[in-house]
């Protein structure tokens, strides 16, 4: 029997959840590659309710991913002060990639910002995390800046954005 998949709005829910989802899917690419909270305290596995928080004080807007009653995926979107709609934190638990979760999270940020009536939204990642990166240029997303040596980030940072 198949469990049901949904994504809602969690905006207004305790924060908790979502911080240890995000740390946990987070921490697969951390291992891989050997970031720690002393080489890279701002990466996203080592994220804090407060930094949370923080997008939300910013109008941030988040969903979860739930199969069944547990709490599989995690996205936010956040307008910032470029005016661009930016994607943030995309988390999917391990054991549900794959499946066409973080797809479906995708598509309900750019279903989401469409109907703002923006043309376009835009991301930033790890460079080095190629298969992430090539998921996401099959999506329609394109690099347009790398950035070297941001401090307390030993990878480089690639901003991609997508025509919506």
């Amino acid at each position: 029997m198949e469990t049901k998949r949904e994504i809602r709005i969690i905006t207004d829910e305790p924060l908790e959840p979502s911080v240890e989802l995000i740390r946990q899917a987070f921490a697969t690419v951390a291992v891989e590659m050997g970031f720690t909270e002393q080489n890279a305290p701002r990466y996203t596995a080592f994220i804090t309710k407060d930094r949370l928080e923080d997008t939300l004080r910013h109008d941030g807007i988040f969903w979860g991913l739930f199969i069944g009653s547990k709490q599989a995926g995690f996205v936010a979107v956040q307008k910032e002060p470029d005016n661009k709609y930016w994607m943030k934190r995309l988390a999917v638990l391990p054991e549900y990639r794959h499946g066409g979760s973080g797809r479906a999270l995708v598509d309900t940020v750019i279903n989401y910002v469409c109907g703002l009536g923006e043309k376009k939204l835009y991301l930033g990642m790890v460079n080095e995390e190629t298969v992430l990166k090539n998921w996401y240029l099959a999506m329609g997303f394109k690099v347009t800046t790398i950035f070297n040596d941001i401090p307390d980030l030993p990878f480089t940072v690639a901003l991609m954005e997508k025509d919506i």
